[in-house]
Parts: structure tokens; C-alpha cells; sequence
């Protein structure tokens, strides 16, 4: 399975699906909306990425963050919420704030959204608050969205990412990181047992 992608998206559809070319190979995949379009020939994007397969079909959907994912993937458990649906109620709304309204059983939350009618908000809001008290809704870092010229490049991208995903907060991350001497030489290894040192110390 495909866990995470970085590169260029070079091609984006109306619907939101893309093609985002990761050295040479082009992966076709849903792009979360706030993406694109900006995030047309930008530099590099990373997605989080949930790969859905049937019998008859093989789809890449795109997060910016692993909530996000792990928010799509508890929505269609949901009997009636497919992945396509899931989808778009995560780009009408955030995960952090989706989720904590589910838990609080604040249905205004999904109100107003195409597809989303009464009976499946009473399934999510009766299958999934005990399914997302397990996750972490209270602390979610910045989403590693489209890379920019202020954005962190290189080694720092790489290592932003890995701590993250190994749960540091973000800004902490960020924080250790802006101390450690960087050059395109370095070694990635290294500043990563560094970066943790710190963290830990």
C-alpha cells in the first residue's frame, strides 16, 4: 500500500483528481481542495495517502495531514459512506473540527453538505465517537501542503515529515530543527538522532 507521496502535481482535474509525479512516475490521485489549484507546479507537495481497492477498482486518495486520513478512513466505516462522499465532507471540513464535533454530537457540523442527508449523519454520529476519542483531535500539526519558498525544503521537509509522523508536535519540531546546522551535504541520519536528542533531552 502507498502511505504517503511527495512530488509535483502536474495535471488537475475540475473533480479534483491529479497526477502528481514522484521521480518519473505519475500517480493518479484525489487531491484534497486545499491543494489546489495552488498547488499546480509548486515546487514539491506531500499527501498522506489512503489507497482504496475493490474488485473492480484501484483509487489514491490525498490528505494534507494523517488526521485527515485517519478521519476518511473511520468515515467509511460508516455503512452508506463511501469513499467518494467521505472525501468531500474533508474538503467542506476540517478534521480537527469535524471531529470534535462528532464526539460533542454537534450534527450542525455536517448540515449543508451534497450527499450528506439525515440518515447518514445519525449513522456517523452514532458509529463514530467512540472510534475518534481514540485519536489524537486535540493537538494536529500544520499540514505538509504544497512546498514553497518558505516552506521547508531538502533535509528539513524530510525530517519535518518524520518527526511529525513519529508524533512530536509540529512547532516543536520546527523549533529543534532551526538550531541544527543544515547543509545539503549533511548527513540525514545524523541530524535525525540529533533532532530526537533534543526532543527527548
Amino acid at each position: 500500500m502507498i502511505g504517503r507521496l511527495t512530488g509535483h502535481l502536474v495535471d488537475l482535474a475540475p473533480d479534483g483528481l491529479g497526477v502528481i509525479d514522484v521521480n518519473g512516475v505519475g500517480y493518479e490521485i484525489h487531491v484534497p481542495l486545499c491543494f489546489a489549484p495552488q498547488a499546480l507546479g509548486q515546487e514539491l507537495l506531500t499527501v498522506y495517502v489512503h489507497t482504496h481497492v475493490r474488485e473492480d477498482v484501484l483509487a489514491l486518495y490525498g490528505f494534507a495531514t494523517a488526521l485527515d486520513r485517519q478521519l476518511f478512513r473511520a468515515l467509511i466505516s460508516v455503512a452508506s459512506v463511501g469513499p467518494k462522499l467521505a472525501f468531500a465532507i474533508l474538503n467542506k471540513r476540517d478534521a480537527k473540527t469535524l471531529a470534535t464535533a462528532i464526539i460533542a454530537q454537534d450534527k450542525t457540523a455536517l448540515k449543508g453538505i451534497s450527499g450528506v442527508g439525515k440518515r447518514i449523519i445519525d449513522r456517523i454520529f452514532l458509529d463514530l465517537p467512540s472510534k475518534l476519542e481514540a485519536l489524537n483531535i486535540t493537538d494536529v500539526g500544520a499540514p505538509l501542503a504544497a512546498q514553497s519558498s518558505a516552506a521547508p525544503t531538502g533535509h528539513r521537509a524530510v525530517l519535518l515529515s518524520a518527526l511529525v509522523n513519529m508524533g512530536y508536535k509540529a512547532n516543536d519540531v520546527e523549533r529543534v530543527l532551526s538550531s541544527l546546522p543544515m547543509e545539503e551535504s549533511s548527513d540525514v541520519q545524523a541530524l535525525l538522532r540529533d533532532a530526537l536528542a533534543r526532543l527527548t533531552g
